[in-house]
């Protein structure tokens, strides 16, 4: 497993200093709702494929009700380049121009 992940800032205010010290080459963000038992296999799956790469894992939970947020924030204790985000029941997404 490598260590190589999203950065910390500085003053850790970007990441909330969970992860290393890389600038990561690839970011995946995982939207997710009620995926307990699917998301620990594919976060072995895109740490595998990204494997020798910088790069970091943002999961947002939309809302789980299964423990899905738990199960996360123990996965990223032991794994810097995960970043867990939880939000309420409607995650939404837009492009930078709108």
């Amino acid at each position: 497993m490598t260590d190589k992940a999203m950065p910390a800032s500085a003053d850790g205010a970007l990441t909330g200093g969970a992860f290393v010290t890389e600038t990561p080459a690839v970011s995946v963000v995982i939207p997710a709702k009620d995926e307990i038992g699917n998301l620990p296999g594919l976060i072995e799956e895109i740490r595998a494929a990204l494997d020798g790469r910088a790069f970091g894992v943002i999961a947002v939970d939309g809302g789980s009700s299964d423990g899905t947020d738990r199960m996360l924030a123990e996965l990223a204790a032991t794994l810097p380049w995960l970043r867990p985000v939880r939000h309420g029941d409607i995650v939404a997404t837009i492009n930078g121009d709108g």
